[in-house]
């Protein structure tokens, strides 16, 4: 959360993310001898901002669920993923109303949507690990009685 916000305060933003394709097209204009289109350049620059967003928020939402997974007693995976989920959720929103008052940022409810992509990827990843190991401990516990 805390890399998040540091990142987000970042009026340079932009630039790094820029640097970043550069590389990048770079790297494709080696691999294929073409020069790529500014639409290109561009493109390859929006992905790689929003893959950004779903990753920083895949990650955050992995920590949150082992926070909640060690605070809450009955260990119910679903109340543990919701809090996960709903947690992760209000940081990313609170994270681009913040944004909203950085001169060379803007906080977007898209953003939030991206980020959003990140929290459910990581919630079913996590939803169906458990649920298949709960499956394996089910079958191997009626085998051995």
């Amino acid at each position: 959360m805390i890399f998040i916000f540091i990142a987000s305060n970042d009026t340079s933003s932009g630039e790094k993310s820029g640097f970043l394709a550069n590389l990048v097209l770079n790297f494709l204009g080696f691999i294929t001898n073409k020069n790529l289109s500014y639409f290109n350049i561009e493109l390859i620059n929006f992905v790689i901002r929003k893959f950004a967003h779903i990753s920083e928020y895949f990650l955050l939402m992995l920590s949150n669920y082992y926070f909640f997974s060690n605070i809450i007693k009955n260990k119910n995976i679903r109340i543990i993923l919701l809090y996960s989920l709903l947690f992760t959720l209000a940081y990313s929103i609170s994270d681009e109303f913040h944004q909203s008052f950085i001169s060379t940022r803007v906080g977007t409810y898209h953003d939030v949507l991206i980020d959003s992509v990140g929290i459910l990827i990581a919630y079913f990843i996590i939803f169906e690990y458990k649920y298949i190991k709960q499956i394996k401990n089910n079958k191997l516990g009626n085998k051995i009685k």
